[in-house]
């Protein structure tokens, strides 16, 4: 007969499972591996039979995805968010944004029900609490249909993962130490992550599972927080904004060389945050410096020198930079830059010339017809008028910046808690269905 001792923390029974993945619930928690819920952890006993249906909880049967949608918050059923506002050609389009658990849509009401027993036995119904962004800092997504999200005040990662169709909350670094202040995201080899945190002083590396399995540059960084890969060379850049360098490390996790010190010159840093990596060019957010920094040479991959073009510059006008935080590139070259002061996002073109800002009050916005945006208008589409952005169109001190190979930008709107997704209009007109959903959910 199995006691009650037995099933608690740490007795034998607990050592059947591992990893804590609620499947009926459609989120997963690797908070120390088990596969017990909350108030079990906190020491609480459970009859054989109870823990039977935990156990039952936790297989890995046959369950129906749910189904990973973009919350359109509060635009009208038929308007579409665009960018720059008419009459101008629209050339973004607001297309949901992420905010958690609550993105995961059960396609049945069985799937729904069990999905609902499922926290409540599972102790994560308090449920008028579903899991969900505090405060997220960058956003990094994989050809495998994850959303990865770090927040430093959650203390984990976030993995929005369409395919299983399941939130998984990643917050073990190294054994028993979990993160503190989780900030750049790059991926590792196959199908892992590299997280740094910056109060922790190092880089971990966590497998598919978000397991760890490697701890890197402890006692050499100072506040790692941007990360970026060179694919080809397989090396990884660290920004270490408390150095105000950058470090770059081997496969192996030793580190190869440094790149820049403290300075206002070419290659010279104040401050790095976010990193890039695109068409064989490392972009450096040089924050207290007020720009970006595009660096390239034989430096970057090994000691020697490295060349520099600046993106952006100090200044109070539209499309100068103040506070300037995450980077990314698109397919076609545009280049994203997030200017945290002023709650935006700024895009500039390949050869660094400023197009236009979006978000915030500079960020004019426009409210459209679905049928209006794709060419299409009847005698009651309405015309189009510009505004100074719906609650969904504005940022609240946003962080970080990725865009897909589809071109889709994703921001890590950071006070508002939520990732951002935006659609660029490869034309002034654009029929994609996510963006004409009249039930204000856009599937991903």
């Amino acid at each position: 007969m199995v006691s009650p001792i037995d099933l608690a923390p740490g007795g034998p029974v607990a050592g059947m499972r591992r990893a804590l993945t609620h499947q009926a619930a459609g989120v997963s928690f690797h908070t120390g591996g088990w596969c017990w819920p909350r108030w079990l952890a906190r020491g609480g006993l459970v009859t054989v039979s109870t823990a039977a249906l935990l156990l039952a909880g936790c297989a890995t049967g046959p369950t129906t995805p749910a189904r990973l949608t973009y919350s359109l918050e509060d635009l009208p059923a038929s308007a579409v968010l665009v960018w720059p506002a008419p009459p101008e050609p629209a050339r973004y389009a607001y297309a949901g944004s992420l905010t958690g658990e609550r993105n995961f849509i059960a396609d049945s009401p069985s799937a729904g029900r069990l999905r609902s027993f499922g926290r409540w036995l599972a102790g994560l119904d308090d449920a008028e609490r579903p899991v969900a962004l505090q405060r997220p800092s960058a956003v990094l997504g994989d050809n495998r249909g994850r959303l990865y999200v770090s927040d430093a005040s959650r203390q984990a990662v976030l993995v929005f993962d369409k395919v299983a169709g399941q939130l998984l909350v990643w917050d073990k670094a190294r054994g028993p130490t979990t993160f503190r202040s989780p900030s750049g995201l790059a991926l590792a080899p196959a199908g892992g992550l590299y997280v740094a945190d910056a109060d922790l002083g190092a880089v971990y590396q966590l497998d598919a599972r978000g397991e760890p399995r490697a701890e890197i540059g402890r006692g050499l960084l100072g506040r790692p927080t941007g990360l970026a890969v060179d694919p080809v060379a397989g090396l990884l850049f660290v920004a270490d904004t408390k150095a105000h360098d950058i470090k770059v490390f081997d496969t192996t996790g030793a580190l190869h060389h440094v790149i820049g010190s403290r300075g206002e010159a070419p290659g010279e840093f104040n401050s790095p945050t976010h990193l890039a990596w695109a068409r064989g060019e490392l972009y450096v957010t040089d924050t207290f410096n007020h720009r970006v920094q595009v660096l390239g040479g034989p430096g970057l991959r090994g000691p020697g020198s490295v060349s520099s073009r600046v993106i952006g510059a100090r200044g109070l006008q539209l499309g100068d930079l103040v506070r300037p935080k995450g980077v990314a590139v698109d397919a076609d070259g545009r280049i994203y830059v997030v200017e945290s002061y002023y709650d935006s996002l700024l895009v500039y073109g390949a050869g660094g010339e400023f197009l236009l800002p979006i978000g915030a009050g500079a960020g004019l916005a426009g409210l459209v017809s679905a049928e209006v945006l794709a060419g299409t208008p009847s005698a009651s589409s309405g015309a189009a008028s510009p505004v100074l952005s719906t609650a969904a169109g504005r940022f609240y001190l946003p962080a970080g910046v990725w865009v897909d190979a589809e071109n889709q930008v994703f921001v890590a709107d950071m006070y508002k808690g939520r990732v951002v997704r935006l659609k660029f209009l490869a034309d002034p007109g654009s029929s994609d269905p996510a963006l004409r959903d009249k039930t204000h959910g856009a599937g991903g």
